[in-house]
Parts: structure tokens; sequence; C-alpha cells
């Protein structure tokens, strides 16, 4: 990946320099404070999250397009998997429509979404994959979303899927949490509190696995997932508001104030 390679060039070149200077550096998981250990042994580190509103998924829906209201409106009463993100394979685009076809010819019972722009050319592939499933019934594409839009498609959705290579701190996840999903997302997300609080699993990046845990998720109909949700609400009220990241942020700043004072 060239883009990796140049971002580590950079980090050897001029940023570890910086970073062995700093005060403190902060990560947005932990594993970017394992990163940053790498390039700066011995600066502090500490986690500082990004943040949600506390009211984000109380927020009114109007104004939804037709088309996406149109799609809501096909769900009835099963359970929906909703994956969000640039459709890419980095992001498991691929990896969840796969999964979709899989588990829904093998029985399950349920609506799958896809919603992102199309980066690569690849969303008409994975149409074709369904079509030729004969599952346009049940897999459905938006296109990007935003806005009232993006939130109305999450506020039905009963599970977030992303089977993503890597992220910092995905603001989808945490949008899918204070939303109420179920959330089945792979190690690259770097968020293994999701499975520590019980509000969702974290799984390999295969479509077989992801295909298994949409066919269990889907058996416990979407009372069951509401309560794996309910997890997710209570981890993201209470340690990803932004009124308690602010609290936490001040806290460090006022340490290392006062540190500087005694030098």
């Amino acid at each position: 990946d060239i883009g990796r390679w140049k971002k580590l060039a950079y980090i050897y070149l001029k940023e570890q320099f910086i970073m062995r200077r700093a005060d403190a550096l902060l990560g947005l998981t932990k594993y970017e404070v394992r990163t940053f250990r790498r390039f700066a042994p011995n600066t502090r580190v500490e986690v500082v999250p990004n943040g949600i509103s506390d009211g984000f998924a109380k927020t009114a829906l109007v104004d939804i397009l037709p088309p996406i209201d149109s799609v809501i409106s096909k769900f009835g009463d099963l359970p929906v998997f909703f994956w969000m993100s640039r459709i890419h394979q980095t992001k498991g685009a691929d990896v969840f429509v796969d999964a979709a076809i899989s588990a829904l010819n093998s029985g399950a019972k349920f609506h799958a979404v896809v919603s992102g722009p199309d980066e690569v050319g690849l969303e008409d592939e994975l149409k074709g994959r369904v079509q030729k499933a004969k599952l346009e019934e049940y897999i459905h594409f938006t296109g990007a979303v935003s806005g009232n839009n993006r939130l109305a498609l999450l506020k039905r959705a009963d599970s977030f899927v992303l089977p993503t290579v890597s992220e910092g701190l995905s603001m989808v996840i945490l949008e899918a949490l204070a939303c109420g999903c179920a959330i089945l997302t792979s190690p690259g997300a770097h968020f293994d509190e999701i499975e520590t609080a019980g509000a969702g699993r974290i799984i390999a990046r295969e479509s077989s696995v992801y295909a298994d845990a949409m066919t269990r998720y889907s058996l416990l109909s979407r009372k069951g997932l509401a309560s794996i949700a309910e997890k997710g609400i209570d981890l993201v009220r209470t340690r990803y508001t932004w009124e308690y990241i602010v609290d936490h942020y001040l806290r460090l700043a006022t340490e290392l104030v006062e540190a500087k004072k005694k030098i």
C-alpha cells in the first residue's frame, strides 16, 4: 500500500522528532497509543477519543428523501443489517455483501443495506452478485447518504456491520452505537470495548464468518438485538459523549500545566 509507506516515511523523517519533544501525545485508541510509543517511547501518551453529541440519536427525522423512505418501508419487522462507508474493499463492502448473500441463501431472514459513495467502481460488481443470487428484494443499495437520511437508516438498523481493514476511531460506529445498533466489526476497527461491553462482536474479516454472525444475530430477533444494542448506548453515554471527553482533556491539560510550573 503506497499510502501507508508514504505515511511511515513522513513519520520517520519528520514527525517522530516532534513527537519526542511533546509533553503528551493524544491517541484516539489504544492501538494508536502503542503505535506512538514505537516512535516516542519516552513521551507520555494518553487516549482521548472522538466523541458524539449526547442528543445525536434523538434528532427529529424530517425531510427524508423518497428513495430512502421507500427502502425503509420494505423492511417490515425483519432485522436490518446496515453497512455504511466508502464502497471500497478496505472497508469490507464486498465481505458484507457476500456474507449477506450466503446467510440469506442458507435460510436466514433479514434485510441488508449498503450505503456510501462508490470510490473504485465496486458497487456495480456487488449489485451484479446480488442480482445473480436473485436477492434484490433483501439487499439494498442507497448510494451516499447524509444528514437525516443517514440517521433514519441508522435508527432503523438493528445491527451495524463494518468488516474494515483499519480505522482510527470510526465515527460511524459511534453513531451506530448511539442509535441502538448491535455491532459486528473486525479487529481492524481497534474498538475492543464493543466486545468487552457486550455491545457486539469483533470477528475475523471473512465473509463466511460474517455470514455465520449475521445468521446468529437474525435468529435473536429484533428484540434480542435491542438488548445487545442497549449496552452500546450505555457505552457511548458513559465514555464517548463530548462532555466526558472535554472533561478528560481539561484534566490532562491542567496536569501538564501544573507539572510545567514545578520545573
